[in-house]
């Protein structure tokens, strides 16, 4: 049986990503709005845009981050301010072992994750032992998606 919780995060999940594809195939490349800028270090993600981290295992980085390049383009906004997706490669493990840890920006090679996407759904289950041992409240979804959302 399903909670409500459970529920409403497959639900998010779901329309993160039908939004992402749908404004993927509908946006026109020439209206690009976010532009290059080598002082933020967010490829494609104008300085004054929102962005959401994302952890990929290696598995999913190409793909994943042709999504996010569709997506980046497509001038996606919330309430007014321009949201960008930045995808980035880790591992599985060492993304639940960070997650579990207190993900650190020096040690962990960035902001931690709004989503993690791992190899496999089994890695939530990991993480989530891992939390449980140290007393600390599950991050993953206990009926986990491909994707997972972080509580950050």
């Amino acid at each position: 049986m399903r909670t409500q919780p459970m529920r409403r995060a497959r639900i998010v999940t779901a329309l993160v990503l039908l939004t992402a594809m749908t404004l993927s195939a509908c946006g026109d490349d020439n209206d690009d709005p976010f532009a290059d800028d080598a002082t933020t270090g967010n490829t494609g993600i104008g300085p004054d845009c929102t962005v959401v981290d994302a952890a990929v295992s290696s598995e999913k980085i190409d793909l994943l981050t042709r999504l996010a390049d569709d997506f980046n383009r497509s001038g996606a906004e919330v309430d007014g301010t321009c949201v960008g997706v930045r995808v980035r490669s880790k591992a599985s493990g060492g993304a639940a072992t960070a997650l579990a840890r207190g993900w650190d920006d020096q040690i962990d090679g960035g902001p931690p994750p709004v989503i993690w996407s791992p190899a496999s759904s089994a890695w939530g289950e990991v993480l989530n032992q891992r939390l449980a041992d140290d007393g600390e409240a599950s991050m993953a979804a206990e009926d986990p998606t491909p994707f997972m959302l972080t509580p950050w």
